[in-house]
C-alpha cells in the first residue's frame, strides 16, 4: 500500500510521510528488541527451573549478569544464597553493550538497556561486582559483598571497583571519542553528560573497607571532586588524606556551567571556595568555611566568592558569606559594588536583600541607567520603583540615546509608563533620531493603547509638536486610519492646518497611500482642507481614482472642487486616470463635476499623444469613452492614426459637423487625408471627400493622398493580393495616376516593380500613361526584369513602345534574352508585330 501513494501533497507532505513511516519502524523494531530481551531473560530463567542440579553452576552466567543489569535483587538474592558465586566471571560479557544503545527516542537520546552506560569502553571479561558499580547500585554491590564477592577484585584493566567507581563520563569521553557520534548523535556533552555517575557506588565501596591507596587521584581531585558534587562525605575522604583546602582547581576538572572545560586563563587562581559558589553546592561551601577556606581571595577575572553569588543570584550563599564576615559593600574586579551587580542583574529580592543588610547606595553610580532599563525590559514595576527611590535619574539614555520612557511606551507597558512620569519622566524628551514617545505612541507598528496615549497626552505632551520632516501627531493618526484616536488627537487641541517641512498637511498625508474614506470624514468634519495638494500635484481627487473609491469620490465632489479636479501630476489629471483605466463612471462622474476634457491643451491646439484624454480613450479603443468624452466637449484630432485604424467614419463626420456648427475651419489637420487612405479606412476617406478635402493637394515631399494609399511609408510595398478600395475611390473622384513624388518615384513604375497587377491595370485605366518612366526607367522595363508576362501584356495593351530604351540605352527585347525568358522574347516579338 505504502508502494502505491501517490505524491500529491509536495516534497514537504512527503518528508512528513517517510518520517513517520521511520517511527513507526523504530517503534516497532524496538518492541521487538525488548521481547527478544524478555523471553531470552525467560527462557534462560525457565531452563535454570528445569535443571536437575539445582546448584549455582547450573545457572547461565549472562542470564546473572542480565539480573544484575536490570536490579533484579530478589532473583540475585535467591541463587546466592543458593550457593552461587559472588565473584561469578564472564569472559563474553560487554560492559557497554553498544549495540543496545542504538535504540532511539524521537528526540534523538538513546534509550539504554539496563543502567550500564558509556562510562567505560568496551571490554571483555568482568565480574559480578564490576557490573553492579557501573549500575551505581548500592542494594546490588551489598548482597555481592555479603555473600563474599571480593572487593578488590580486578577487571582486564586492573581496575578494583572502587577505581572504577571513581571515573566521570567527562574523563571517559574525552579519552575515548563514541564510535555512534556520527550516526546517532549520541549524547551531546551537556551539562547533564557531565556527571559522576557512580558516586553512591564509590563512598559504599569506601565505607564498606576498599582500599583507597590503590586510587591514584590526589588528596585535592578528591576533595575536588567533592566540592564539584557537593558531597561532603568525598570531602572528608580528601581531608582525611591531607588535602589543602585552598588548593587552585586543576583545569582537567574545571567546567563551566554547559559541562565544557575551561581555557587554562579562565581558572588561573580558581579554588574551591570558586567552585562551591559557581555549582551552588552549599553543603560542601559549608565544609570549607569550616576548614577555615580564604573567602575574598578573586580569580582570574577578580570575581571573589562574593561577587559570584550576586551575579548567580544564589541568596543562601550569600548570607552564609555574609554571616562570615564579607561586606556586603564588596566590589568585584573594575570596583562596581555588589549592590550595583545586583542592580544591573535585575533581581529586585536580591537587591531588598543586600539593603537589608545594611549595604550602602553611596558607592554605585546613579547615573547609570543600565539597571532601570534592564528592568523596565524585564517588567518589574517593583524594582523600578525600589531604583527610582534609590536616586536613579528617570531621563537616562541608553546607548542607542532612547530613554525610560521611549522604552515603556514602545513595550506598550502603561504601568512602567505611569511610574516614570510620576518620578519626573519628561514625556516630550528626543530620543537620538529626534522622536518623542508620543511618536511610538501614535506609530503603526507599535499599536499602542488609547490609554497609553491618552496618559501622554494628559502629562503635558505637545499635540502640536514636530518631529522628521516637520510631521507631527495629527499627520501619524491620519496614517493609523483609526477614527477614535484621530478625534482624540483634534480634541487636544491639534492645528488641522499645520503643514510639514514639505508644505503638506494632514489630508495631503492621506494621499500618499490608500485613502482612508473613516478618517478623511473626520477631517472633513473638522473642518480640514481637504483641497490641499502635495507639492508634486497629487491631490485627493488623484488618490480616489487611484483607489476606485466611488463613495467618497461622490462626497468629495459634492463639495467646490474647482480648485483641483483638473490638477495635473505628472501631465495626468483626475479625469486622465479615469480614462487610462476605462472607468466610464467615474469619467462621467468628473466630467460632469466641471473636469475639463481639454485639459492640457492650449485653447487652439489639437490633442496628438498619449497626454491627452481623447488620446488615450482612442488608442485604448474605448468607443464608450470616446463618445462620453466628446459629448462634454472634447476636442479631437483628425490627424490622430487611431481613427483610421478603426476606419470611425461615424466620428469623422460628427466632428466636422460640430466644427462646422462651431465656424472652425476645417481640415486644418492636412495629415487626416493621408492616414485615411493610408490605413485603407475606406469610410472615413469618403466622408473627408464628401466634405471637400482637396486629396489632390500634395505635401512636402511631393506626394498626393494617392500616393501614400499605394506606397505608404510606414507600410512595405502592395503585393498581387493588397487590393485597396481607397485607392479605387480617389481614382474614381480625379486623382492623377501619372505622378511623381519629390524623390522621382513614379506610380506606374512603382507598382509594375511590386508586381500589382491589379493595380497596374487600376492606374492604366484612370489614364495613367503607359510609357511613365522613373530615373529614365520605362514602366514596361520593371515589369520584364520581373519576368512578369501578365503586367507586361497589360502595359502593351495599353500602347507601351516596345522598342522604347532606358538610360542604359537597353531595349526590353535584351532584358529578356539576358535573362533567357523565352516566353517574354515571343511576346515582345508578337507585340512589335502588330505595332509595326
Amino acid at each position: 500500500m505504502l508502494l502505491n501513494m501517490r505524491y500529491e501533497s509536495g516534497a514537504t507532505e512527503n518528508l512528513k510521510l517517510i518520517q513517520n513511516i521511520i517511527n513507526i519502524l523504530f517503534r516497532q523494531l524496538s518492541f521487538v528488541m525488548t521481547m527478544a530481551v524478555f523471553l531470552s531473560s525467560f527462557t534462560s530463567l525457565h531452563a535454570v527451573d528445569n535443571v536437575n542440579d539445582t546448584t549455582s553452576s547450573a545457572t547461565p552466567d549472562s542470564v546473572v549478569f542480565q539480573w544484575i543489569s536490570t536490579r533484579d535483587t530478589v532473583a540475585l538474592a535467591d541463587w546466592l544464597e543458593e550457593g552461587g558465586d559472588p565473584d561469578i566471571y564472564n569472559a563474553d560479557y560487554t560492559i557497554l553493550g553498544q549495540e543496545k544503545y542504538k535504540r532511539q527516542t524521537p528526540s534523538g537520546i538513546p534509550i539504554p538497556f539496563g543502567r550500564a552506560d558509556l562510562s567505560r569502553k568496551s571490554v571483555h571479561g568482568i565480574n559480578a561486582l564490576h557490573l553492579a558499580v557501573m549500575n551505581d547500585d548500592t542494594t546490588t554491590i551489598g548482597l555481592l559483598l555479603d555473600a563474599g564477592a571480593d572487593i578488590e577484585a580486578i577487571d582486564n584493566d586492573n581496575n578494583t571497583p572502587l577505581l572504577a567507581s571513581w571515573m566521570i563520563q567527562q574523563d571517559f569521553l574525552s579519552k575515548y571519542p563514541n564510535p555512534f557520534s556520527n550516526t546517532f548523535g549520541y549524547l551531546p556533552r551537556t551539562e547533564s553528560q557531565v556527571k559522576w555517575s557512580r558516586k553512591n557506588a564509590f563512598l559504599f565501596l569506601y565505607n564498606r573497607g576498599a582500599d583507597i591507596s590503590k586510587l591514584t587521584a590526589s588528596p585535592e581531585e578528591i576533595l575536588t571532586r567533592g566540592t564539584w558534587f557537593n558531597m561532603p562525605e568525598i570531602m572528608k575522604i580528601g581531608l582525611e588524606r591531607g588535602a589543602d583546602v585552598n588548593v587552585g582547581i586543576k583545569n582537567e576538572l574545571c567546567f563551566d556551567d554547559k559541562g565544557e572545560k575551561q581555557g587554562e586563563d579562565d581558572v588561573l587562581g580558581r579554588q574551591l571556595i570558586h567552585l562551591a559558589v559557581k555549582f551552588k553546592a552549599i553543603r560542601a561551601l559549608e565544609v570549607l568555611i569550616k576548614n577555615e577556606a580564604q573567602l575574598n581571595t578573586p580569580d582570574s577575572k577578580g570575581q571573589t566568592p562574593f561577587i559570584m553569588a550576586v551575579n548567580s543570584k544564589a541568596m543562601e550563599l550569600i548570607e552564609i558569606l555574609l554571616a562570615e564576615g564579607i561586606s556586603p559593600n564588596s566590589t568585584d574586579a573594575k570596583g562596581v559594588p555588589a549592590l550595583q551587580v545586583a542592580l544591573q542583574n535585575g533581581s529586585p529580592g536580591l537587591v531588598k536583600f543586600l539593603l537589608r543588610k545594611g549595604v550602602s547606595t553611596d558607592e554605585f553610580d546613579l547615573t547609570d541607567g543600565r539597571p532601570l532599563f534592564s528592568a523596565i525590559r524585564h517588567n518589574k514595576p517593583s524594582m523600578v520603583e525600589g531604583l527610582l527611590e534609590c536616586g536613579f535619574d528617570p531621563n537616562s539614555f541608553n546607548e542607542n540615546l532612547k530613554t525610560l520612557l521611549h522604552l515603556a511606551v514602545s513595550d506598550r507597558n502603561e504601568l512602567m509608563c505611569n511610574i516614570l512620569i510620576k518620578a519626573g519622566a519628561i514625556v516630550d524628551l528626543h530620543d537620538g533620531e529626534g522622536y518623542p514617545p508620543l511618536y511610538y505612541a501614535l506609530g503603526r507598528t507599535f499599536q499602542i493603547p488609547y490609554s497609553t496615549i491618552q496618559l501622554l497626552l494628559e502629562n503635558g505632551s505637545d499635540v502640536n509638536q514636530t518631529w522628521g520632516n516637520g510631521e507631527g501627531p495629527l499627520f501619524a493618526a491620519a496614517l493609523r486610519n483609526d477614527p477614535e484616536l484621530l478625534r482624540m488627537i483634534i480634541d487636544y487641541g491639534a492645528d488641522l492646518d499645520r503643514v510639514d517641512g514639505d508644505g503638506k498637511t494632514s489630508v495631503s498625508y492621506l494621499l500618499t497611500s490608500s485613502i482612508r474614506f473613516k478618517t478623511l470624514k473626520i477631517l472633513m468634519e473638522y473642518g480640514a482642507n481637504f483641497l490641499s495638494l502635495n507639492r508634486n500635484g497629487w491631490t485627493i481627487l488623484h488618490g480616489i481614482i487611484r483607489d476606485k473609491n466611488r463613495e467618497l469620490l461622490e462626497s468629495v465632489l459634492a463639495e467646490n472642487v474647482s480648485q483641483i479636479i483638473n490638477c495635473l501630476h505628472k501631465k495626468k489629471s483626475p479625469l486622465h486616470m479615469a480614462v487610462t483605466e476605462g472607468d466610464t463612471v467615474f469619467a462621467r462622474l468628473l466630467l460632469q463635476a466641471g473636469a475639463d476634457p481639454n485639459v492640457g491643451l492650449e485653447a487652439d491646439e489639437l490633442p496628438f499623444g498619449q497626454e491627452f484624454c481623447f488620446s488615450i480613450a482612442l488608442a485604448n479603443n474605448d468607443t464608450t469613452i470616446m463618445r462620453l468624452l466628446f459629448d462634454f466637449g472634447a476636442r479631437v484630432y483628425l490627424g490622430d492614426k487611431f481613427i483610421y485604424d478603426r476606419d470611425d467614419a461615424e466620428l469623422v463626420e460628427d466632428v466636422l459637423r460640430r466644427r462646422k456648427s462651431q465656424g472652425e475651419i476645417l481640415f486644418k489637420e492636412q495629415r487626416a487625408i493621408y492616414l485615411a487612405v493610408a490605413y485603407n479606412a475606406e469610410k472615413c476617406a469618403q466622408v473627408l471627400i464628401n466634405e471637400g478635402v482637396d486629396f489632390k493637394a500634395k505635401n512636402i515631399h511631393n506626394q498626393s493622398p494617392l500616393w501614400w494609399a499605394i506606397n505608404y511609408p510606414g507600410r512595405e510595398s502592395l503585393h498581387l493580393n493588397d487590393k485597396s478600395e481607397v485607392v479605387e475611390l480617389l481614382l474614381e473622384n480625379g486623382a492623377n495616376p501619372d505622378q511623381k513624388d519629390h524623390y522621382g518615384l513614379n506610380l506606374l513604375c512603382h507598382t509594375c516593380d511590386s508586381q500589382a497587377e491589379w493595380l497596374v491595370k487600376l492606374l492604366l485605366k484612370a489614364g495613367a500613361n503607359a510609357n511613365s518612366k522613373q530615373q529614365k526607367k520605362p514602366a514596361l522595363h520593371f515589369a520584364v526584369e520581373k519576368q512578369n508576362l501578365s503586367i507586361t501584356k497589360v502595359l502593351i495593351e495599353y500602347g507601351a513602345d516596345i522598342k522604347i530604351t532606358d538610360r542604359k540605352g537597353r531595349t526590353v527585347f535584351q532584358i529578356a534574352q539576358k535573362n533567357e525568358d523565352l516566353e517574354m522574347v515571343m511576346l515582345l516579338k508578337n507585340a512589335m508585330a502588330n505595332q509595326e
